[in-house]
């Protein structure tokens, strides 16, 4: 499985749980979820994972009971997780590479997505995850669209009412941070033919003390 691989309109029954029920449990999530060892077939190489420790939402979520720690995530993962997350478990564990699997799950029309984290050691991975609902995903994608979009609006006003360079630039990089959430950026310019940096706009709140 590669990274980012997605299985949508999985059917999610844990203990018959409805919308509200796992919006309950999902309010509890706390990572990391669970780690997880090796159990190896002949050849050496694991072909299942035996649950060590799992923090209690794991348990409600994804396990068939509270009897899973210590058992085979094969025996223990509820189905539509387990088609897609045991063998990206085997994978990340044999290349001894992190992956990051996106599923899709339909709770009674509503679409919940999930982004595992799988982060392997020579001994053990570890198990981390992360959610939100397509409403909140459209949600926060529109917000971004808009901010882009008003942000293009404010550098084409600029360039157009023939603004100093230097404050084109300084918007360029304002638009820039807020939409990467970063705290720290610059706009350079390498020279041609030069050792050059010439920096038009830098911003570190770092330098404000």
């Amino acid at each position: 499985m590669n990274d980012g691989d997605r299985a949508d309109d999985a059917t999610f029954g844990n203990q018959g749980m409805d919308a509200n029920h796992l919006e309950a449990a999902l309010g509890a999530l706390r990572n990391p979820l669970a780690y997880l060892l090796p159990m190896r077939g002949s050849d050496g190489y694991a072909v299942d994972f035996r649950l060590t420790w799992a923090n209690p939402s794991y348990v409600a979520l994804f396990a068939s009971g509270d009897d899973s720690i210590g058992r085979p995530v094969s025996q223990t993962m509820l189905a539509p997780w387990k088609a897609q997350l045991l063998p990206a478990y085997i994978e990340a564990f044999a290349d001894q590479r992190s992956r990051t699997i996106e599923l899709t799950i339909d709770v009674h029309g509503q679409l919940f997505d999930f982004l595992f984290s799988v982060l392997p050691t020579e001994a053990a991975l570890g198990i981390s995850v992360d959610y939100h609902t397509k409403r909140k995903r459209a949600e926060a994608e529109l917000e971004l669209n808009t901010r882009l979009l008003r942000g293009v609006t404010r550098l084409q006003e600029r360039f157009l009412a023939d603004q100093p360079v230097h404050v084109v630039f300084a918007s360029v990089l304002a638009l820039g941070m807020e939409t990467t959430g970063s705290t720290y950026g610059y706009i350079g310019e390498l020279v041609s033919g030069e050792d050059e940096l010439r920096v038009h706009a830098m911003n570190d709140t770092s330098w404000d003390d």
